[in-house]
């Protein structure tokens, strides 16, 4: 879009002490490379001889702007700089001021250093969309002695980074900096980088496989209270990968995973107790577990204290009970929860026999692909119970256990 010439002191505008005044021309000849004046007065810029002069002047001046600006004034103890520095950068709309500003504010002050990484990651104002500065930033901080901001937090920033350029494809040189942004996170006692550098030893990403190496570092995480981390290494034991089996061990970890809030570890402790795996049976602590689990939003540990209730282990036998916890199971998409509830519907425990809501349930189950679900509800189809008669609904429907793997239907298929 042509612009106009402002008139304005050309040796001031030279010199920097007047750049505002070409904002608006020197700055779109910086970022498009060209400009078009339609209102030439160069009676008025004698040391500009042509529009081709004007902006290589404006592109040279841009390009230097950055590096004539005084940065170490830019501290803690001198907010009153930063806040001048970052008035001219947004004035001229300079990618390597706002850069070079960020350098040094990212180190003191994270909620601005947060706004800046987020102008470089999406665009704002004044901002330009800029991944390489980003990293360049974030890599700066972390190498400044003095930094107080969050280094495990930048290095979730830079591995963000790293994802949305490459997904799922490095290079050898990305798969460096990853594996050096880990171990020197790790270093810091950043749990997550821990687990993540154990991870890649455990399945030989970016690095040959080396099992001692990957539980070391697993364990230093769990140490760190990473949840993830104490439920591998609870497998580990529970499996024997690359260690003797241990079902003891396998407990602790379990324990220490669920007591730091992961679901399945507590499912998991859960049924140890129940099996006496590791550990005394105990149904009362299964089902104490398993309510942990429930409350976690974990079905199968919602799908275990109902059959529990249901079947009187570890506390006295109410079906109202195990219908609440088939009901949480099911509102969580746990199949077998759903049709639980409906052969509940079906045999009138617990409830009123209700042979409608005992299909609706098991074509829920179904849906979840619980084959046993499928099975019933053919049954049901079959015989016209609770629902119109259909042999060919019913011969679908068994098929369909089939495919889901539940064998009594493939049997009755082949009949």
């Amino acid at each position: 879009m042509p612009i106009s010439l402002l008139t304005c002191d050309l040796q001031a505008f030279l010199t920097l002490q007047n750049i505002l005044c070409f904002k608006s021309i020197c700055m779109k000849s910086y970022k498009e490379k060209s400009i078009i004046i339609t209102k030439t007065n160069l009676k008025e810029f004698p040391m500009l001889k042509s529009v081709l002069s004007l902006t290589l002047s404006c592109l040279a001046i841009s390009t230097t702007f950055a590096a004539n600006i005084d940065y170490s004034k830019c501290t803690s103890d001198n907010p009153q700089a930063c806040e001048d520095i970052k008035k001219q950068c947004e004035a001229t709309d300079d990618q390597n001021c706002f850069i070079e500003y960020a350098k040094k504010v990212c180190v003191f002050d994270e909620t601005e250093c947060n706004d800046l990484k987020l102008g470089f990651r999406t665009g704002a104002a004044h901002i330009e969309i800029d991944g390489n500065a980003f990293v360049d930033v974030v890599i700066s901080t972390i190498e400044n002695p003095n930094t107080i901001t969050s280094i495990p937090l930048l290095y979730d920033d830079l591995m963000g980074v790293l994802k949305e350029k490459y997904s799922e494809t490095f290079t050898d040189q990305d798969k460096a900096h990853i594996l050096k942004y880990w171990q020197e996170s790790c270093a810091l006692k950043d749990g997550d980088s821990c687990f993540n550098l154990g991870l890649t030893y455990f399945h030989g990403y970016y690095v040959e496989k080396d099992l001692e190496k990957a539980k070391k570092l697993i364990e230093k995480s769990c140490d760190l209270k990473t949840a993830d981390a104490c439920d591998l290494l609870a497998y580990v034991y529970q499996d024997g990968i690359s260690t003797d089996v241990d079902f003891a061990k396998a407990t602790t970890y379990y324990q220490k995973a669920c007591d730091l809030g992961e679901s399945r570890s507590c499912y998991d402790l859960s049924y140890f107790y129940e099996k006496g795996y590791g550990v005394a049976q105990d149904y009362a602590k299964s089902n104490e577990l398993s309510l942990k689990s429930c409350d976690l939003e974990y079905g199968a540990g919602c799908f275990n204290l109902a059959v529990n209730y249901a079947n009187a282990k570890g506390t006295e036998q109410d079906y109202n009970k195990a219908n609440e916890y088939f009901a949480k199971a099911c509102e969580l998409r746990e199949g077998n929860g759903c049709g639980a509830l409906g052969s509940n519907y079906f045999l009138g425990l617990g409830f009123e026999k209700d042979l409608e809501k005992a299909n609706f349930y098991y074509q829920k189950a179904c849906d979840l692909k619980d084959g046993l679900a499928c099975t019933l509800l053919a049954n049901n189809y079959a015989h016209g119970y609770g629902v119109k008669q259909n042999s060919t609904q019913a011969k679908n429907l068994v098929q369909r256990a089939c495919q889901l793997g539940y064998d009594k239907a493939c049997k009755m298929n082949e009949e």
